[in-house]
């Protein structure tokens, strides 16, 4: 009789709860396919739209800039000749639970580089179950983006702790893919690039200060790596970049960032650039009618952006803590985290001098893309900006709930627990709850 090992007994233990998980998420995703049964709404008419000229051209014509080509190529592959709207819109929704559940399964074994097994499968059912649930069955580039965002995060912090030669190629890579699904990155791109050339500068003149080897040639390797990310990003978003000078005379040519940014409302940009054709060419208006950031500034006063900022901070928080499902696992999430700094605050202390520039990514980060949607809030305030933030604010957290809170214990008179447990069994008990209320018919759309 062959004998089992601890560790296979838990592998296979793992495989079978992933399995079961992943088969109530695809039950409860589909119960609910039927609320979503508009094609239009939420920019889903428009992606299947853009699947379908991407096929009636055999992927020659230029797509219109307000939406980024990787997932109306995943679209189109799903598609058939002959294949009505309505049936076209059913099979994307499909796709899109099934596109949703390989997402999870990379978000789990991406956290197995850096996390114990059993918080990363609580962190698995986190995105699974308080967010991803409710936006998969929507023919919505968001649950893809937010995959590709987050695994570029993880990267830039690599690049930031342990830069090597091959992680730079691969935030490069995943930089450009990112791009290429939805044009949110570059603020992430280029808040990494300062802090990582900082830290390099800092490193190179510490080591000089204190007489220990701080070569040019070691500053001209780590300035070589760093300058890899933005050389693949180009590489792999080339064609498209080029495509964009040629029609519009801009490289990054966009109408969310380059036009509707700077508008005071979404009914002022359409019927402004927006009746110039604005998604196919550089409208045809006179140049100081084209919103701009110089028009912008020129028309409005300190107060009136402070009055936007103001007002879109307060509906980009509403978004991000708004919707009990999720609300509840960033806030558990966060007050685990500062639990744990507060009653280990001298390693973490030590923990944060060792890791400065990359503390400060993550707020500069979260700071600016808060300030951003805030701002774009004006235009569009939909939750699903904001959710960007999701999985990296719960990997965030996690790193000092993983590293401090086992070294915690609970001891009482008849049993001791770690903290990280403790964590863990309250988020599976919040999970449990979460399916219970999406099987008793509480399912938000987000």
């Amino acid at each position: 009789m062959m004998k089992l090992s601890l560790p296979r007994i838990r592998r296979e233990a793992a495989w079978v709860l992933l399995l079961v998980s992943l088969g109530i998420y695809y039950i409860a995703a589909t119960a609910h396919l039927t609320d979503n049964r508009d094609i239009d709404s939420g920019d889903q008419g428009a992606y299947l739209n853009y699947a379908v000229n991407m096929l009636d051209s055999n992927y020659q014509k230029m797509g219109p800039r307000d939406r980024m080509p990787v997932y109306p190529y995943l679209l189109s592959k799903i598609h058939e000749d002959g294949m009505s709207r309505e049936a076209f819109f059913e099979r994307g929704k499909r796709f899109n639970i099934l596109l949703s559940m390989a997402v999870l399964v990379i978000v789990f074994y991406l956290c197995r580089w850096w996390f114990p097994a059993a918080h990363c499968f609580t962190l698995y059912l986190t995105a699974a179950f308080g967010m991803f649930l409710f936006k998969a069955g929507y023919v919505q580039v968001e649950l893809l983006y937010y995959l590709f965002a987050f695994v570029s995060f993880i990267l830039f912090l690599r690049m930031l702790a342990r830069p090597t030669w091959l992680i730079a190629a691969m935030a490069g890579v995943m930089t450009g893919l990112t791009h290429l699904t939805k044009a949110s990155i570059l603020p992430a791109l280029a808040i990494f690039l300062t802090f990582a050339a900082a830290k390099l500068l800092f490193e190179f003149w510490r080591r000089r200060r204190d007489n220990r080897s701080g070569s040019l040639r070691d500053l001209a390797i780590g300035l070589g790596r760093l300058l890899l990310v933005p050389a693949l990003f180009l590489a792999i978003t080339w064609p498209y970049l080029a495509n964009s000078k040629r029609a519009f005379g801009h490289y990054l040519y966009n109408v969310n960032s380059s036009i509707y940014i700077w508008a005071d409302s979404f009914a002022e940009a359409k019927a402004g650039p927006g009746r110039h054709h604005d998604r196919y060419r550089w409208p045809d208006m006179p140049a100081d009618q084209v919103p701009s950031a110089a028009k912008y500034w020129r028309e409005h006063t300190p107060a009136q952006v402070a009055q936007r900022i103001g007002s879109g901070m307060r509906s980009t928080l509403s978004n991000l803590f708004g919707v009990d499902q999720y609300r509840r696992y960033l806030l558990l999430y966060l007050l685990a985290a500062v639990a744990v700094i507060a009653m280990r605050w001298k390693q973490a202390a030590a923990l944060a001098r060792n890791f400065p520039f990359e503390i400060g990514f993550c707020l500069c980060f979260f700071t600016a893309y808060i300030l951003l949607f805030s701002w774009f809030a004006a235009i569009s305030d939909n939750a699903r900006f904001a959710l960007t933030l999701f999985l990296p604010w719960l990997y965030v957290c996690s790193i000092p709930i993983a590293d401090l809170g086992p070294s915690i214990a609970f001891k009482g008179n008849r049993f001791t627990a770690d903290a990280l447990w403790v964590f863990i069994g309250i988020i599976w008990i919040v999970v449990a709850a979460n399916i219970v209320s999406v099987a008793g018919g509480h399912f938000p759309h987000i």
